[in-house]
């Protein structure tokens, strides 16, 4: 059962050290399995990344909540983690910038230092998301029908009412991916990075539909996808551009379509009649048609 407890805001912080600690134990395991042969150093990697990664996801909600510390919480609590939260989008950025510059100033493949982060990040963000149970975040509309008010498919609150449990969701789709990518045989530098990239953006704009907590929004679209969207684009056009800029416009042009129709379904969501489901089904549609935009690999020369 997935009941937030009293204190157990306190517990959060800890899963994050642990999901911190469970990415640097993998990353590890994997240089030690790979052996010699890397240019950045392990130790930079496995200290640094994870600090970025914290960082970046502290400075986006900051950015797009700034109003809430300047007259609410004040500006000393943007360093304090109790007041607001984090945003995924964040992390994900801070880590893969990280771990570029790093590998930059040791003349290494950028693409093959952002595959070594791929199954260590992806198992810390999914044990990130399963700790959300005890924060009350991560949670979607009411379960009205008794059969399905179990965990995981549902949490319950402290007032005994049953959710849709996405924090769940999201961490079973970060798992898949992790297994998905784990089994790929990469062509190039760099490519099971922006796989797992694209198949973790392409699930979270229709798993981010579901949540109906405190995510930030810009008008009715939660920002988090906001990012997602951008962030398949630009896979997209890594990937578009051996074959010229034609090809580029193609592409862009598809996934801005579809984003543009996922803003639309997101705006009938709210304000129109239409069944709930009809419009999720099309949401899932159009980012299938996305990842399919991403579909060929990248060019073999290290990005």
């Amino acid at each position: 059962m997935a009941n937030v407890q009293t204190g157990a805001w306190a517990l959060y912080p800890l899963c994050i050290l642990l999901a911190a600690l469970l990415a640097v134990g993998l990353f590890g395991l994997a240089r030690r399995r790979g052996g010699a042969g890397h240019a950045v150093p392990a130790w930079q990697m496995a200290v640094l990344v994870p600090l970025a990664s914290f960082v970046g996801a502290r400075l986006l909600y900051v950015l797009f909540s700034f109003d809430v510390f300047l007259y609410d919480y004040g500006l000393a609590a943007v360093f304090d983690p109790r007041a607001g939260g984090c945003l995924m989008a964040g992390a994900v950025a801070g880590a893969c910038l990280c771990a570029a510059l790093l590998a930059r100033r040791a003349h290494a493949p950028v693409g093959a230092s952002l595959d070594e982060l791929v199954v260590p990040g992806l198992a810390a963000l999914a044990l990130c998301r399963l700790a959300e149970v005890f924060t009350g975040e991560g949670i979607g509309s009411v379960v009205e029908r008794e059969a399905f008010c179990f965990f995981p498919l549902a949490a319950a609150n402290q007032y005994g009412e049953w959710n849709l449990a996405v924090f769940v969701y999201e961490a079973a789709a970060a798992l898949a991916i992790l297994l998905a990518a784990a089994r790929m045989k990469a062509r190039a530098p760099g490519e099971r990075f922006t796989t797992a990239l694209l198949l973790l953006c392409c699930c979270q704009i229709p798993l981010e539909n579901l949540r109906s907590d405190n995510c930030l929004r810009i008008g009715f679209v939660r920002v988090t996808q906001i990012f997602a969207a951008l962030a398949i684009l630009s896979i997209v056009l890594l990937r578009a551009r051996p074959r010229g800029r034609r090809a580029m416009g193609r592409g862009a042009l598809a996934v801005l379509l579809c984003a543009a129709g996922i803003g639309v379904i997101e705006w009938a969501q709210d304000k129109t009649n239409i069944p709930n489901a009809a419009l999720y089904a099309a949401m899932i549609a159009l980012c299938v048609v996305m990842a399919l935009c991403a579909r060929q690999a990248p060019d073999r020369r290290d990005t």
